[in-house]
């Protein structure tokens, strides 16, 4: 009886410590994500008015930043210890993903500021705009990855 009481004792403090290390990674993430949004909010405005007025050099240096911004995020989520949870790697992949292709949307804006001649703008368009039109399926990908890993680590996720 006492080793069935130590053995259940162990097992749910490995539980739980899977538990705090799946709930830690996935703040991590969203924390990240979140500063990636904010920056993404200051720019946009921006990014709109020089597209609007074919200020196509300050459209460039702004998107350039803004690639940089997402990039050195792409690389924190790289630089953040996995925990070895359920749903650990799968939720890893989305959120890398997610990183990578806000990188690559500015990429797109920089490489449109930047086009020489109206051929190469209007393929740049046509990137930008399979790219923006892709974000809402990568977002729910990681979304639908995060709560993948929330059920089976036994954490809720907090809508804000």
């Amino acid at each position: 009886m006492r080793i069935l009481i130590i053995i259940s004792s162990f097992l749910f403090l490995l539980t739980s410590c899977n538990t705090e290390s799946a709930l830690k990674y996935s703040e991590d993430v969203v924390a990240l994500q979140r500063q990636l949004i904010d920056s993404v909010n200051e720019a946009q405005p921006q990014v709109g008015h020089y597209m609007k007025e074919g200020l196509m050099d300050s459209l460039a240096i702004i998107s350039q930043q803004m690639e940089t911004v997402a990039a050195n995020k792409l690389a924190d989520v790289e630089q953040l210890p996995l925990p070895n949870v359920k749903g650990g790697e799968a939720f890893q992949r989305a959120s890398l993903l997610y990183f990578s292709h806000v990188r690559n949307i500015y990429a797109s804006y920089k490489s449109y500021g930047r086009a020489q001649g109206d051929s190469s703008r209007e393929q740049e368009r046509q990137k930008m705009i399979r790219l923006e039109t892709e974000l809402e399926a990568v977002v729910a990908k990681m979304q639908k990855a995060q709560q993948e890993l929330a059920k089976a680590n036994g954490f809720r996720l907090e809508n804000k």
